[in-house]
């Protein structure tokens, strides 16, 4: 009778999960829960705290306090006055060189997740690569027959001879991986394919995963939250509207260049988020197939026929686009509050938190994170955002002149 691995019918990959609960007094508890009850008592805890502290502050009607000039030189042109405000006022400069110095330090430090699967599955699309069709499919034929017998002596094999033969199946799933993707792309209709790498582009485009992804729509809602809050709610606080009703179209001017101050304010915030990341992920993974298709990768089967380098360019397009949305509805936030703290507390509980919920693992949220993290499955599904962006666009129209009416009829 000969002898039998055991071993080899056991399936270990459900043993070893990731530890998803935090210890609190030596009793496990659900992360997601812990994140959620700690944020929600933050939040809370911080409005209350400014809440007291500004209900004793008094605030009379024609009183200013002495400002201390951060420059000598002050812009007397409105619009030079506003971005003045904005960057060097408010800090929003110091903002910006913060997440760029934060994005350069963890693009520096970016790492390539090796492992035995992934290298070999590189150097099996090398071997594609360089192989027709018919090639192709004759070399699978053979790799799989080679592993269906490894698999047959496996289970009859004694411990040290079944250790080299784990080693050789090692190759397996990097196979099963490239095979795949190569009759994928072989069965690909369009012109411009090829067999590559993906590992490197699928990290970038989050096909398969949004982590990383969230982790920039973090620093993004962040920057956005404390850049543009201010803008309008401190002019509030200050009562800087019956200056602006002394001139016939000096509300107007006024809103019309706080807009294009926040969204200059957004496409910075956008740039240093994602120019760091970009250059990151291609000095590590090299910029092989940036020439051919998008479609090459499969989660992008249905999308346009253009290549992986203007594919780059129309996703920081997108974001920057959706940043300075989303940049604008803070900015409408702000216009209706005369408190800096309330219109950041609504703003991050808007932008902020449920990325933050995401990230400690509830995936529930992902509908309610901001479209910073434009990705395959959102451009695929990106209707619904286009939706609300928009609706959010046409009601503030609509409010501003029903607004414009009532004063007119007045």
């Amino acid at each position: 009778m000969g002898k039998v691995n055991l071993a080899a019918l056991i399936e270990s990959a459900e043993v070893f999960k990731n530890y998803l609960n935090i210890n609190i007094f030596s009793e496990p508890c659900n992360i997601i829960a812990v994140t959620g009850i700690a944020l929600t008592a933050g939040i809370i805890g911080f409005f209350a705290l400014q809440n007291f502290l500004f209900s004793r502050i008094e605030i009379k009607d024609f009183k200013t306090r002495q400002l201390i000039p951060t420059s000598r030189y002050i812009p007397k042109k409105p619009f030079s006055y506003a971005v003045y405000k904005q960057f060097i006022t408010h800090k929003g400069a110091l903002i910006i060189l913060l997440i760029l110095g934060i994005q350069i330090y963890l693009a520096t430090n970016y790492r390539i997740e090796f492992s035995s699967d992934d290298m070999q599955y590189r150097a099996y699309c090398v071997q594609f690569s360089e192989m027709t069709e018919r090639q192709a499919d004759e070399f699978a034929e053979a790799e799989k027959r080679r592993f269906e017998e490894l698999h047959e002596r496996v289970l009859t094999a004694d411990f040290n001879e079944s250790m080299k033969i784990y080693d050789e199946l090692n190759a397996e799933s990097g196979f099963e991986r490239a095979y795949k993707q190569q009759r994928y792309i072989s069965a690909l209709d369009s012109d411009n394919k090829a067999m590559f790498y993906q590992t490197g582009w699928r990290r970038l485009f989050g096909a398969d995963g949004y982590a990383e992804d969230m982790r920039l729509t973090l620093f993004a809602a962040l920057g956005i939250c404390f850049g543009i809050s201010p803008l309008i709610a401190y002019d509030n606080r200050r009562r800087l509207g019956y200056l602006l009703y002394t001139n016939l179209h000096g509300k107007r001017e006024y809103f019309r260049r706080n807009i294009a101050v926040s969204a200059i304010a957004s496409i910075l915030i956008s740039a240093v988020i994602n120019a760091p990341h970009i250059i990151g992920i291609l000095s590590l993974y090299r910029t092989e197939g940036m020439d051919f298709s998008i479609r090459c990768i499969p989660e992008f089967e249905r999308f346009f026929d253009i290549p992986i380098a203007t594919y780059i360019a129309v996703l920081c397009v997108l974001r920057t686009v959706s940043l300075i949305l989303c940049g604008w509805m803070i900015l409408f936030i702000s216009a209706k509050c005369k408190n800096v703290s309330a219109v950041l507390l609504i703003s991050m509980a808007i932008f902020a938190l449920p990325v933050m919920l995401y990230l400690a693992g509830a995936e529930f949220v992902l509908p309610l994170c901001m479209p910073f993290s434009v990705n395959w499955e959102i451009i695929e599904n990106a209707w619904w955002y286009i939706v609300i962006m928009f609706g959010f666009c046409i009601v503030t129209g609509i409010y501003i002149q029903l607004k414009r009416l009532k004063k007119f009829m007045q």
